[in-house]
C-alpha cells in the first residue's frame, strides 16, 4: 500500500505541476489576446472581446466534456477499468484528504498565523504586490 501510496502521490504532484503551467499558459494566451485586441479596439472593447472569446471556449470544452460523458456512459456501464479508475481516484483521494485534514489541524494556529503573516505583508508592501503582479503577468 506504501508504493501505491508514493505513486499516487508523484501522480498527483505531477498533475498539480501541470495544472499550475496550464493557468499560467492560458493566462499569457488571454493577456496577449487582449493586447492584441488593444492595438485595435478601445481597451474596454479589448477586455470585453477577451472575455467573450473565453467564456466561448469554455462552453465548448463544457459541451466537448458532456458528449464525451454521455458516449463514454453508452459503451457499457459493465464496470471495466474506467470504474476501477475512478473508484481508484477516489479512494487516493479521501486517503490524501484525511491526511492533509489532519496535517492542517495538527498545525492550525501556525497556518493561521502564516496566512495572517501574508496577508498582512502583501497588504503593506507596495514593493510585493508589484512584484507578486509582474510574476502573474
Amino acid at each position: 500500500m506504501g508504493r501505491l501510496a508514493g505513486r499516487v502521490a508523484a501522480a498527483l504532484a505531477v498533475a498539480a505541476i501541470l495544472a499550475v503551467l496550464t493557468l499560467a499558459a492560458l493566462g499569457f494566451l488571454c493577456a496577449a489576446l487582449y493586447l492584441g485586441l488593444a492595438r485595435v479596439v478601445e481597451p474596454p472593447m479589448a477586455a470585453l472581446l477577451t472575455g467573450v472569446v473565453v467564456l466561448a471556449v469554455v462552453v465548448v470544452l463544457a459541451a466537448l466534456a458532456v458528449v464525451v460523458a454521455w458516449l463514454t456512459g453508452r459503451r457499457g456501464g459493465g464496470g471495466g477499468q474506467p470504474r476501477d479508475a475512478a473508484g481508484l481516484a477516489r479512494r487516493a483521494g479521501e486517503a490524501l484528504g484525511v491526511d492533509l485534514q489532519a496535517l492542517a489541524k495538527g498545525h492550525a494556529r501556525t497556518l493561521t498565523l502564516s496566512a495572517l503573516a501574508a496577508g498582512f505583508a502583501v497588504g503593506v508592501s507596495p514593493r510585493l504586490r508589484r512584484a507578486l503582479l509582474r510574476l502573474l503577468g
